[in-house]
């Protein structure tokens, strides 16, 4: 059985050639995202299916914006390119469990 106290181990992403640590997916997370989308959790999917790209990029910055405060949402949308997005879009899914 898994330690419910125990720290997580930190994750990370890279984008432009360097490595960010994530923010945990924790309650947060969630209620940061509910209102970037103005919906509640279970119709979060939704919403970011209806705008997918400003949806990666919101959501990176949720990730990203407690361990890397210089990043802004127009940074972090300069690091995703064509040749990433798929990527980074599996990565955010795998840290949020979607």
């Amino acid at each position: 059985m898994d330690n419910l106290l125990a720290e997580p181990q930190p994750k990370y992403i890279e984008l432009g050639g360097k490595q960010y640590q994530v923010s945990p997916a924790n309650l947060n997370l969630y209620a940061g995202l509910e209102m970037d989308f103005n919906c509640g959790i279970d119709k979060l999917g939704d919403a970011i299916m209806e705008r997918q790209a400003t949806s990666l990029r919101k959501i990176l910055y949720r990730l990203l914006k407690k361990n890397n405060p210089e990043l802004t949402e127009d940074s972090i949308g300069e690091m995703v390119t064509a040749d990433n997005m798929e990527d980074i879009s599996r990565q955010i899914g795998e840290f949020l469990k979607v």
